[in-house]
């Protein structure tokens, strides 16, 4: 078992960023009432509720979400983009192929590219024939008026960097994920929870499932010592 920080996510879920920028989509309360099967016992539930299920009934810690997309192929790429003059807030189709959103200004754009594309580069034609300069910091272009005063330390470049740490985090521990142990030139399967010394570790160090797994011992010896009591 490969052990990594607690569940920690850079943004929210790909589906859910591209239903916020096209309005496409179910909302998130009306995916966690849609019906799934328990891949362990088969039995149906709300999606919402299978994570505490597997947890009271499995002893099991989901650690991936349901709606987690693969990530986004970070190849760096330069894209180059004219905004429609026609109107001073005109939406813009994102360059990028697999995203169907439409920014509605130019900082929009780059703010989209600091969020889901920070290996990317953009050049947007209406401010120059070269791409913006880079924030060193948040990773985001920023015009040359705003990197000299108002951008630094802003609260969007604050947390663009804090984005930035966790992305740096999380790349960590995917690459963590794809050691494999080997004993004697064999590979060794590798788990996600196991049980050492009667108590379950997890993988996330997350200790609901040992909590979960404790209550259900306790109700049993209470269960027993109520039947005593009737005898």
């Amino acid at each position: 078992m490969i052990c990594f920080p607690g569940a920690e996510h850079v943004e929210i879920s790909a589906y859910a960023y591209r239903r916020r920028m096209t309005g496409v989509g179910l909302s998130y309360d009306a995916r966690q009432r849609l019906h799934i099967q328990c891949p362990e016992c088969d039995e149906t539930l709300a999606t919402g509720s299978l994570k505490a299920h597997l947890r009271a009934r499995h002893h099991i810690e989901q650690l991936e979400t349901l709606d987690k997309e693969p990530p986004e192929p970070q190849q760096p790429t330069s894209y180059t983009i004219e905004w429609p003059k026609t109107e001073k807030k005109r939406p813009c189709p994102c360059p990028v192929p697999s995203f169907p959103g439409q920014p509605a200004s130019m900082n929009g754009m780059r703010q989209h590219f600091m969020r889901k594309y920070p290996d990317h580069t953009l050049c947007i034609r209406n401010e120059g024939s070269a791409p913006s300069p880079r924030c060193a910091a948040c990773s985001m272009h920023v015009t040359y008026a705003a990197l000299n005063t108002t951008h630094p330390n802003s609260k969007l470049c604050l947390k663009g960097q804090e984005r930035k740490a966790k992305r740096a985090r999380l790349a960590a521990v995917e690459q963590s994920k794809a050691v494999t142990f080997t004993a004697l030139g064999a590979p060794i399967e590798n788990v996600t929870s196991f049980c050492y010394l009667g108590r379950i570790l997890c993988a996330n160090n997350s200790d609901w499932p040992a909590v979960y797994k404790n209550l259900s011992k306790a109700r049993q010896k209470w269960a027993f010592i109520s039947h005593q009591q009737d005898d």
